[in-house]
């Protein structure tokens, strides 16, 4: 064999051998942490969960799959004998990534919103534009209102979060 081929074997045996150990710490790096950022993101939402219903003792949460938006929800015993859902919802575009939490009452109407992360290009003009008029509206009817009012200089990212509202509200009108 020639001393180049014999070089360039050499060279590409030390980077396939680089190349699956630095695969193989990527794997086991996965399987670490999946378990622990699940916990962290499942707390948070615990965390939240009574600024959507402040008077509500909340249920063990119900996890989803199928969806395009829905990864939870947690059952609400309001203290007016009122019942509820809060959801939790994440979705991704090109802009970035939204999850929230938003309540429906038992009579599908709107609760309110929580705001778990923002990462959009246009985060603060979906926050200040489209969110936050939906956080001002005070019954369900003016927060249907603000919930169709997509034109915001975010659109994208406010109908997304339309989009996970509505989903929300389709599922729990199911019965599931």
């Amino acid at each position: 064999m020639k001393p180049n081929a014999l070089k360039a074997l050499r060279v590409a045996a030390t980077l396939s051998i680089l190349a699956g150990a630095s695969g193989l710490l990527i794997a086991g790096t996965d399987l670490l942490t999946k378990t622990i950022i699940e916990q962290n993101r499942i707390a948070n939402i615990k965390k939240n969960l009574s600024k959507v219903f402040p008077d509500a003792d909340f249920g063990d949460g119900v996890k989803l799959t199928g969806g395009d938006y829905l990864t939870d929800y947690y059952p609400a015993s309001l203290h007016d004998g009122e019942d509820g859902r809060v959801y939790a919802c994440s979705g991704t575009n090109q802009y970035g990534v939204v999850s929230i939490l938003i309540g429906v009452y038992s009579d599908f109407t709107l609760g309110k919103m929580v705001v778990l992360e923002n990462t959009e290009s246009y985060g603060s003009t979906l926050q200040s534009n489209y969110l936050d008029k939906y956080d001002a509206a005070i019954d369900g009817a003016s927060r249907e209102e603000a919930l169709y009012d997509v034109n915001c200089g975010a659109t994208y990212g406010a109908t997304m979060v339309r989009d996970m509202v509505l989903e929300a509200v389709s599922h729990y009108k199911e019965g599931k």
